[in-house]
């Protein structure tokens, strides 16, 4: 067997769904070609890679569902200011409203 053989075997080696005869040959190959040998080696891990069950398929939307849900949460707790924001806010609207009327005063006196 050559590496361009062997190259073709790796799936089936991989798999184990090599025949006895031709996995022989790959062995053989194997234990004189340090190439083949390292290639191999290096795509040992992918077949149990490949059998690693996917995500389910709703995983994308649980995902987004959980980003809005949060999103919501910090909007909501961002909205939510205490009376100190309301005492603060009725603070400067009244500041305002003096000043204004100070400076509606002073015109008139003009």
């Amino acid at each position: 067997m050559n590496c361009e053989a062997l190259q073709t075997a790796i799936p089936d080696l991989l798999y184990g769904s090599l025949a006895d005869d031709e996995a022989q040959a790959v062995n053989a190959h194997l234990a004189e070609c340090a190439g083949c040998n390292r290639l191999v080696d290096e795509l040992r891990p992918i077949p149990g890679a490949l059998s690693k069950p996917a995500p389910p398929a709703d995983l994308a939307v649980a995902l987004k569902l959980a980003a809005r849900d949060e999103l919501l949460e910090q909007r909501r707790r961002a909205g939510r200011r205490g009376p100190l924001h309301l005492a603060g806010t009725i603070g400067l609207a009244m500041c305002l409203a003096v000043v204004g009327f100070a400076l509606g005063v002073r015109w008139e006196q003009r």
